[in-house]
């Protein structure tokens, strides 16, 4: 990575490294090879290391800056990154049980609010019921 005059999040999750540019320029990728991109401001990207592959993603952005700020951001977000986000955000494990394709895409933003006030907001729009178990939330 060779940081061009820049401010980024740069985050590791599920073996994979994910980048967000606020502002500036990073080329992105494997050590010092060809495969490196360059990643713009308002871009994010996703590094797979097994693969040595950079793959563009746009929707790291609504919610790179999320720890900092404190506000979620989802726009027609699949139940599994909606689990993702939280888990990151929250620190704890949050989980889907059934099917996953069965949920409607989330569209809400959440401002400042606890993990407990989020549930109860999922719980209100989508009917979900949550099952607190050691360090994991399960949705149903």
């Amino acid at each position: 990575m060779e940081v061009l005059g820049t401010s980024y999040n740069l985050a590791t999750t599920k073996g994979q490294i994910q980048l967000y540019v606020l502002s500036g320029a990073v080329r992105f990728g494997a050590e010092a090879g060809e495969s490196q991109t360059l990643v713009s401001a308002g871009k994010g990207a996703i590094y797979h290391p097994s693969q040595q592959r950079v793959e563009m993603n746009d929707r790291l952005g609504l919610n790179a800056t999320a720890w900092r700020t404190g506000d979620l951001r989802f726009v027609n977000a699949p139940i599994q990154e909606v689990c993702e986000t939280l888990s990151a955000q929250y620190g704890i494990n949050v989980v889907m049980s059934g099917k996953n394709n069965a949920h409607p895409a989330l569209n809400a933003n959440f401002s400042q609010l606890t993990l407990d006030e989020v549930l109860q907001s999922l719980s209100a729009l989508y009917d979900y019921q949550f099952e607190r178990r050691n360090d994991t939330i399960y949705i149903r």
